[in-house]
């Protein structure tokens, strides 16, 4: 999902719900996974705010070729972000996916083999950030040996700028 179109002239606004998705296996060149949200990479710059609500809920990403959900360059004006129950399992599972975010080599390998990736890059600078929730979700690697590095890797290459994210887990009992 890519909405930048949506921000070249005011007023643009997305409203998207998904419940009950089921990624099995995707993100076949090894470059991607289940669900990605992003802005498009420098030049771009969003000019206008984007209303409305992404909402993924009762997600389930089994074995994606990377990371299974990313949110990339994801500025103050996009609109507002938030997963419900989503469950990674096995981000890059056949270990040999690649990604680049913009980062150094070891940080773009943290977030191959994370579960929930959220990235901003140096292009970013100054650009503010959007809320992302992540309620009650969760990654885990069932591989006899297992290779995932986080559950939920945060990165900001962005000088003075940091990714804005919630995490709400469900109350242990």
């Amino acid at each position: 999902m890519a909405p930048a179109g949506l921000g070249a002239a005011p007023g643009g606004a997305i409203s998207l719900e998904i419940d009950g998705l089921t990624s099995e296996n995707d993100g076949g060149n090894s470059t991607g996974g289940g669900i990605r949200l992003a802005l498009p990479g420098p030049p771009f710059r969003l000019t206008h705010e984007i209303g409305g609500e992404i909402r993924v809920s009762n997600a389930l990403i089994v074995d994606p070729s990377s990371w299974g959900v990313a949110v990339s360059r994801w500025v103050r004006q996009a609109p507002r972000a938030v997963f419900q129950n989503v469950v990674v399992y096995n981000p890059n599972a056949e270990g040999t996916g690649v990604t680049d975010f913009g980062w150094s080599a070891a940080e773009n390998e943290m977030s191959v083999n994370s579960g929930f990736v959220v990235s901003t890059i140096a292009a970013d600078a100054n650009a503010g950030s959007q809320r992302i929730e992540f309620r009650e979700c969760r990654a885990e690697d069932r591989r006899p040996r297992p290779t995932m590095g986080q559950a939920f890797y945060v990165h900001s290459a962005a000088p003075g700028a940091r990714a804005d994210v919630v995490r709400e887990d469900s109350p242990s009992r």
